[in-house]
Order: C-alpha cells, then structure tokens, then sequence
C-alpha cells in the first residue's frame, strides 16, 4: 500500500482558498444582472433563451447557486435623463408568471 504523507506544496488544481467574509469580486453576484450562458438545458418549464438578462435575487456564496428573476425591456429613457436618452429601460418579469431560476452560479455571465 502507498504511504499518504501530509505536505504544504501547493496542488496545481486545487482551487484558492477564501478566508470566511472575502469572496472574489468576480464571484460575487448578488444584486447584479447576468446572462445565462448558451446552451444550458434545463430542467424547469423556463425556457432561459425566452430572456436575454436576468437580475440575481438571491446569490448563495458557498454553493455557488443563484435565484434569478428574468427581464424585459420596459421602453427607453427619454429626455428626462439626458446621460441615459435613448438607452433601454429594463424591468423584472412578474412574479406571478412563474418565470424565476435556480441555477449554478457558474452558468451566469455577469453584465457591465
């Protein structure tokens, strides 16, 4: 049998370690808007490609998991903003649709 013996090398694969409280900015998705990549089938009646942005409602650091609302374009802003004129304005989807998401965080392209 192969001896196992304890070392403080660093595995090439390993993933880094975060210390409790820090998450990486790149992972942290709460309250940020995301783009399901392409071709994730799932396994709901929510068809991902219907929605082209979705807002994270509830992002699960640990897990890596995420509760996603979808969005819609609502109009574009007017005169009223002239720093945004003519940008689209977008909305969430009603809650009553039935159209939210529970996904691995690892599906989600976060937006600028």
């Amino acid at each position: 049998p192969q001896e196992i013996t304890s070392s403080d090398e660093e595995i090439p694969h390993a993933r880094a370690r975060i210390t409790p409280g820090q998450i990486d900015s790149k992972e942290n998705l709460f309250n940020v808007v995301v783009r399901v990549k392409n071709g994730f089938a799932d396994t709901t009646d929510v068809d991902t490609r219907e929605f082209k942005y979705w807002y994270v409602l509830t992002f699960i650091p640990d897990l890596r998991w995420c509760h996603l609302a979808p969005m819609v374009q609502d109009g574009v802003f007017g005169k009223d903003k002239p720093k945004f004129e003519g940008r689209a304005r977008w909305k969430l989807v009603d809650e009553s649709l039935g159209k939210e998401l529970d996904i691995s965080s690892s599906l989600c392209i976060p937006c600028r």
